[in-house]
């Protein structure tokens, strides 16, 4: 759903005489539009669970946190260690876009635009298996600004400035399916670790998980020139571009992963393997700096034969890791 408005635009008469506002026709124009969705994906979970047996003979401490797995619709495996699992559920998402662009000609040879946009989006994917759900945010917000310069019939320029920023959030949280209940977090998420660790207890069927929000920013500024000069037969173009691009990822404070994926592991209660990482720094930044120039010459040789040709340079460093 959505929909678009336009029309020319009043502004003040700064002349002496006559009305303050003038209606803006063949002088200021604006348009805006906007689009929204809302989807629910259905799916269908032919996956497999913890089984059975494995919450019957399980060691104690770890008989709580199967709380977070569904029950299985089927028959234990051969292995004793997972069993079916049939279900239905829907994923959400949603998108909302939003823009709107002004357009003014100062006089008949020289114009200028200003555009300005902006795109949250959200979207949520159920891991049925696991009673978790993986929840992605977003937002890119741009804004271009442009002028637009004929000197004469054969002389003319144009100038871009751009900046734009995209925001990406992601998170894993628990959420009940089929009855299902998240285990006290005292249980599981031990000290030294806290709210902005990841913490994954992964048994064979079964992932219980604590991913705190991760999130990452890109902002970019972009500069473009372009003169134009027709010489005779020929279209003469010249122009240079310039872009910097600085990125940060936050990360968590600590990462800890215990696999029970046997039985001997889940009788024991003592994990198969165990991984642990320390994040210092807790983020991660990134700085891209770029800059091109080219010429080029659109050469009208006859009716028949026309000729394109021309040079660019472009320089591309390499990313500045945690630029200070």
């Amino acid at each position: 759903f959505g929909g678009t408005f336009s029309g020319p635009l009043p502004f003040f008469n700064f002349g002496e005489g006559g009305p303050m506002f003038h209606n803006g026709i063949d002088r200021t124009f604006f348009f805006f539009a906007y689009e929204g969705s809302r989807v629910r994906l259905p799916q269908v979970a032919n996956t497999t669970v913890v089984s059975r047996n494995v919450r019957t003979i399980a060691h104690p401490s770890l008989l709580p946190l199967f709380s977070a797995f569904p029950l299985p619709t089927g028959p234990d495996n051969a292995n004793g260690l997972t069993a079916p699992f049939l279900a239905g559920y829907s994923n959400p998402q949603s998108q909302d876009s939003t823009s709107i662009r002004i357009d003014h000609n100062i006089t008949k040879q020289i114009s200028i635009f200003g555009r300005y946009s902006q795109s949250p989006q959200q979207s949520d994917t159920l891991l049925p298996a696991n009673s978790l759900a993986q929840s992605r945010t977003g937002d890119t917000r741009t804004f271009t600004l442009g002028f637009n310069a004929a000197f004469n019939s054969n002389l003319t320029n144009e100038f871009r400035f751009n900046w734009s920023r995209n925001i990406a959030v992601s998170e894993t949280q628990f959420r009940s399916f089929q009855g299902t209940i998240q285990p006290d977090k005292s249980l599981w998420v031990l000290s030294p670790l806290n709210e902005n660790s990841i913490v994954s207890i992964s048994f064979s069927g079964g992932l219980l998980q604590q991913n705190p929000n991760g999130r990452g920013e890109r902002k970019q500024i972009n500069i473009a020139d372009t003169f134009s000069w027709v010489f005779g037969n020929h279209l003469f173009k010249f122009g240079a571009d310039y872009r910097t691009s600085p990125a940060r990822q936050d990360l968590p404070d600590y990462s800890f992963t215990a696999q029970f994926n046997n039985l001997t592991a889940v009788t024991t209660g003592r994990a198969a393997s165990v991984s642990y990482t320390i994040n210092n720094p807790r983020f991660t930044e990134y700085s891209w700096k770029s800059f091109g120039s080219f010429a080029q010459d659109t050469w009208r040789v006859s009716k028949r034969l026309t000729l394109d040709y021309g040079v660019r340079w472009d320089v591309n460093p390499p990313p500045d890791m945690n630029p200070d």
